[in-house]
């Protein structure tokens, strides 16, 4: 079975994940709207200095060989992203259906597999500039920080969502244009799941995460 889990697109969207400029914060207290509390205010900076800090460890990764850069560019996908809940998300209704094996399994397979996309393309597209352009708090302890891609003549914008854990930040979801990535792959799964079931799409990511190689 031949099953294309992200499309033309959703690769693009991963390639730029995470890479933002260094100096791309220092127009941003104009940006920011409607703090009212400064609690709140000082955690809308601290989301927009995780960004930059993410940003930091990437170009500081020391290009020793691609393997190292590669498995340097993992653990901090591990350390920041919130993989786990992105897959689970992604099993929608099913979720609820399937045992607590499968549960775990599919979760595994499926964070490997975009542990590797992730990887890849953050090794390609590294060092590309990226604008800050508003920052906002959401609801249960969740923040989000609105960026702009500039490629030569062109650009996308791309939207991070933060969730504030005791002193820290992980990233849950990402918007670019508009449209929303996990809700994407949500559909796509779901609809997989329903066609070919749970135990051949955890096989067929599994398969897939057995050809690719850091």
């Amino acid at each position: 079975m031949n099953i294309r889990f992200l499309t033309k697109s959703s690769f693009i969207i991963l390639m730029f994940l995470l890479i933002i400029s260094n100096n791309c914060f220092a127009k941003q207290a104009s940006s920011i709207n409607q703090i009212e509390k400064p609690d709140v205010a000082e955690d809308l900076r601290r989301s927009r200095d995780f960004i930059r800090s993410l940003n930091y460890q990437i170009n500081n990764i020391s290009g020793e060989s691609k393997e190292h850069d590669y498995q340097e560019l993992r653990k901090i996908i591990k350390e920041n992203i919130d993989i786990r809940k992105m897959a689970k998300f992604v099993m929608g209704k099913h979720w609820q259906l399937a045992s607590e094996e499968e549960k775990e399994v599919f979760i595994k397979e499926y964070s490997t597999y975009l542990e590797h996309l992730y990887v890849s393309n953050l090794y390609k597209f590294k060092g590309n500039k990226v604008t800050v352009i508003g920052n906002q708090h959401l609801e249960n302890n969740s923040y989000l920080v609105s960026t702009r891609l500039s490629n030569n003549n062109d650009f996308t914008n791309m939207s991070y969502k933060l969730r504030k854990s005791n002193d820290s930040f992980c990233i849950t979801d990402i918007t670019v244009d508009g449209i929303n990535i996990n809700i994407i792959q949500r559909l796509k799964f779901e609809q997989k799941i329903e066609d070919h079931g749970l135990k051949n799409i955890i096989a067929t990511l599994k398969q897939s995460n057995l050809n690719s190689n850091f």
